[in-house]
């Protein structure tokens, strides 16, 4: 038996990915790795000659430069690994988001993702600091802003940026971002609660509430704080 995984710094940047055993440890970079290469992406999957790989990169591929936690929940789901344990780690803010496979032997990846906040006071990592990744020189922003969707038109899936604002009577109001389509149904919601003043990212795979594929057309994204909104358009092409 052996172990695949990765290891990666962001501030070198860099990262190697390892195939080790009881006997053997190769490590492999980005130009050595025997995966089909995406650009800073680094990914192993169960046995180093073994379709899983493929798979992955096909999965990835078109997602390039769009990834984030609900890409990798959606990876799982989506190829059906992860039948035990399923983990996605957001490291720069020290979250993670955990799946357990059910007493009714349902896979890990088909059940809820719990999200825990290892920074919370009671956390084993409560002394580390949770600090969001931020561009050199960047600054809270003043005003909220839905930002225009990219790519647009897309197929399969789309980035949406937006910023909450540190106005003080803001920052207890809740933020909702969703879908709807053109008769102002309602495809899906990605996110809503309470939020920190900053800029957040969200990805839409081009699904409805139930997780099917929802057919080419006109959508349009709304951004909700408070009272206040914003909505920009976006064009599904399948």
């Amino acid at each position: 038996s052996s172990f695949l995984y990765c290891v990666g710094d962001a501030k070198i940047p860099a990262a190697r990915s390892f195939k080790t055993s009881p006997l053997v440890c190769d490590v492999y970079s980005d130009s050595t790795s025997p995966n089909p290469f995406l650009e800073d992406i680094v990914y192993f999957s169960m046995g180093i000659n073994s379709y899983w790989n493929v798979d992955i990169y096909n999965f990835l591929r078109p997602l390039h430069g769009l990834i984030d936690t609900e890409t990798g929940k959606n990876l799982m789901r989506t190829l059906g690994t992860g039948s035990l344990h399923a983990i996605v780690y957001d490291p720069a803010h020290l979250k993670i988001w955990v799946a357990n496979a059910g007493v009714d032997q349902t896979p890990a990846y088909k059940r809820d993702f719990v999200e825990y906040d290892l920074s919370r006071a009671d956390s084993i990592f409560a002394n580390y600091t949770a600090t969001a990744v931020k561009t050199r020189g960047e600054t809270s922003p003043r005003e909220f802003k839905l930002f225009q969707n990219y790519p647009n038109p897309f197929n399969p899936a789309t980035r949406i940026d937006f910023e909450i604002p540190v106005l003080p009577a803001w920052q207890s109001s809740p933020v909702e971002l969703a879908i709807f389509d053109v008769t102002g149904r309602k495809m899906a919601t990605l996110a809503k609660g309470v939020l920190a003043p900053g800029r957040y990212s969200r990805i839409w795979n081009g699904r409805g509430q139930t997780d099917r594929e929802v057919p080419s057309g006109l959508y349009f994204c709304r951004l909700r704080i408070g009272a206040r909104t914003q909505t920009r358009q976006m064009l599904l092409l399948r």
